[in-house]
Parts: structure tokens; sequence; C-alpha cells
């Protein structure tokens, strides 16, 4: 929800940015176009509306191969963005690699290349997520590491668990941040809650 710190870590679905007060608007598409069988492509353009600081905008792209490797995936991902006002950009390639296996966590990694104005960075992300529905737990681990990275953090890192307890249902998230700015969020936080019905 609003209130959901571990939000502010974890989310890099819409673009962060270090501006001045203001309001804005925004628009965020997708599109996906299956190629064949085991090929297919998504293009998700976002375009952003700051009063105090004009547009902003970020293209992702994905052409995913199903099956790449038995059950395995892979995916070869494009991203752009630039920051309100198009006073600065980074643009950035990669490829990412998805384990599929029955009864076993989803793992996902990926490395990248980005370009900003100040430099060239590789990038690298990875994520697990498991799953027992029978009993309602989940658990995760999401990583990232991109020093080219102007719309999100650009290191994350955010672990979570969830689980069943008596009639409710308990949730656990640790997730650290270095800031960016002085003002920036708390680069370390612990949130514990339980959620239940009356």
């Amino acid at each position: 929800g609003l209130f959901n710190t571990s939000y502010a870590y974890a989310q890099t679905s819409r673009a962060r940015f270090n501006t001045t007060a203001g309001t804005g608007m925004g628009l965020e598409l997708g599109a996906t176009y299956r190629i064949n069988r085991t090929r297919i492509l998504t293009l998700s353009p976002d375009v952003y509306y700051l009063t105090n600081d004009g547009l902003a905008a970020r293209l992702d792209a994905e052409l995913r191969f199903s099956k790449l490797n038995g059950p395995h995936d892979g995916a070869a991902l494009m991203r752009v963005y630039a920051t309100p006002g198009f006073r600065d950009a980074y643009g950035a390639v990669g490829f990412e690699y998805k384990v599929n296996r029955r009864n076993f966590p989803s793992v996902r990694s990926a490395l990248w290349l980005g370009v900003n104005e100040d430099g060239v960075y590789p990038g690298v992300t990875f994520s697990v997520l498991q799953t027992y529905r029978r009993h309602n737990v989940r658990y995760g681990l999401d990583v990232a590491l991109e020093g080219y990275r102007l719309d999100a953090l650009p290191y994350r890192f955010n672990a979570y668990y969830s689980s069943d307890v008596a009639n409710g249902n308990l949730q656990v998230s640790l997730f650290a941040a270095p800031p960016v700015t002085v003002s920036d969020v708390t680069p370390l936080g612990l949130r514990v809650a339980y959620a239940f019905e009356l």
C-alpha cells in the first residue's frame, strides 16, 4: 500500500524522480506480440509530465525465448530513459536467464551493460522466488547492482517472507539501498506486518 516503505526500494515499474515539489501525471503502456511459439516481444513505453520539470520518458523492450535450454527461458533486454526536462539520460542492454525447475525456487539472473553521461557501467540483477500454495508460504530475494540507473535506486536489496499464522498472514521484509542524495529514503529497513480479518 501507500505506507509500505519496502515499495520505495523494490519497485522499478514506475520511474523514480529526484525533482522539486510539484504535481505530475504519467501514461504507462504495454504491448506484447508473439512472434512464434518460443519468441515473445514485449514493449513498455512510459511518458511522465511534471509541472515543475517537464517531460520524462522510458522504454523497456524484452525479447523472450521460451524453452531456450530445456525448461529454462532466456530474454534479450533493452531499456532507455530520459529524466524530466530531458536533462539527462541512460541506456542499457542485457540478457536474462530464468531457471524453471519443478518444486524448486524460480531463479532469474541478468547481466547488463549501461551507459549514462558519467560513463559505462556493468550491471547485475538476481532474484529468487518460491511459493508453497498448499501452506500459503512465499519467500523471495531481489538484488540489483545497476550503477547507470537514473529512474531507480541503483543498488537495491530486498528479502521477504510471508505465511499464514493463526487466522491471518504474517509478512516480513528486510530491505536496503544506499541513498543517492542526502534527502533519500533510509538505507536500511525492516518491515513486519500481520494481516487478518475481523
